[in-house]
């Protein structure tokens, strides 16, 4: 079971991932929903046009009923109102692999969802939220242009970490974890693929600092940050100044809880797992990964260059 302070989070995906199934004890991640249209993952890999305005406000419509049916009150963050963007040179334009070494061969499955990963070692292994692969049938890691099939290799829900190997993925650079803990009002950078349908598989950076070292209810294992995230950051890197991690990307205020007590919608309120509870975890599994101590300061030109190189669109399937 999860906490109880994570029913007052807004998660961007669907309970059973759209199907009509019970739901579990979870409210909804930022983990990016294909809009319950009947497109497959290759059909958006080849820019085919998404579903039309009006659809999608069906489509957001029915994932509202599906949630109260499930929670009772939630907020659903709606996809920007637009049909998916077909060009940008992401995964809305590019084309799945035909087959061969190193990447999933044709047909593509079809989509769940997409969120975001980060490589800790040579090895391939990727950590992300338990939240992005807990309803996936099969898990990929795209880069190239190709998708390149994982495993989930470990999980904790309580801390919303997890970690996927996808063995045939060339790395060319691993995120290193910081040696200390994240900073009150330190500056940070998110580093993701938000709605990677519709903005394409091109990563995504935002800029904020630590709003503070503790969640909610004064969970001493997450931070909150003022960077914005968006439905797909789920599991993404926060970087400090040097580019080292210090937390993974999980989640964000549920407004509707909010407005629900007489309170006001909540502001930038988003929240990650410390990297001190993402090491302890890793070290659990026998998992490798590098700690260092902050380096020098890097411009958010070059954070985003160096996030660049380890950070991947995750795709559930």
């Amino acid at each position: 079971m999860l906490a109880p302070y994570r029913f007052a989070l807004v998660f961007f995906g669907i309970c059973g991932l759209l199907s009509l199934t019970a739901c579990g004890p979870v409210n909804l991640s930022p983990h990016e929903v294909d809009s319950a249209s009947s497109r497959t993952l290759c059909g958006v890999l080849n820019g085919r046009p998404g579903p039309t305005l009006n659809t999608r406000r069906a489509i957001d419509h029915e994932l509202a009923q599906r949630g109260k049916r499930c929670f009772g009150k939630v907020v659903i963050n709606k996809p920007t109102e637009q049909p998916p963007a077909n060009a940008g040179g992401g995964v809305a334009q590019a084309k799945p692999p035909a087959g061969g070494s190193g990447g999933a061969s044709a047909p593509a499955p079809r989509i769940k969802g997409t969120g975001t990963a980060f490589v800790v070692n040579g090895q391939g292994n990727l950590v992300t939220n338990h939240h992005v692969v807990s309803k996936c049938d099969d898990v990929y890691v795209w880069s190239g242009k190709k998708l390149f099939p994982a495993i989930v290799i470990a999980s904790d829900p309580g801390n919303d970490i997890a970690v996927v190997e996808a063995p045939d993925l060339s790395v060319r650079k691993i995120a290193r974890f910081r040696n200390d803990g994240p900073q009150l009002g330190e500056d940070i950078m998110v580093a993701g693929f938000p709605y990677a349908t519709m903005l394409g598989g091109s990563l995504k950076t935002t800029f904020g600092n630590v709003s503070s070292v503790i969640g909610l209810e004064n969970n001493a294992s997450d931070l909150q940050i003022s960077a914005p995230i968006q439905p797909g950051n789920s599991g993404g890197p926060i970087v400090d100044q040097s580019g080292a991690v210090v937390g993974v990307v999980t989640s964000s205020i549920n407004n509707e809880y909010l407005l629900s007590g007489g309170g006001n919608i909540g502001q930038l309120m988003n929240f990650g797992v410390k990297s001190d509870v993402v090491v302890v975890f890793l070290k659990s599994h026998r998992i490798p990964m590098e700690i260092v101590s902050a380096g020098e300061v890097m411009s958010n030109a070059q954070l985003a260059a160096d996030a660049l190189d380890y950070t991947y669109l995750f795709v559930c399937a």
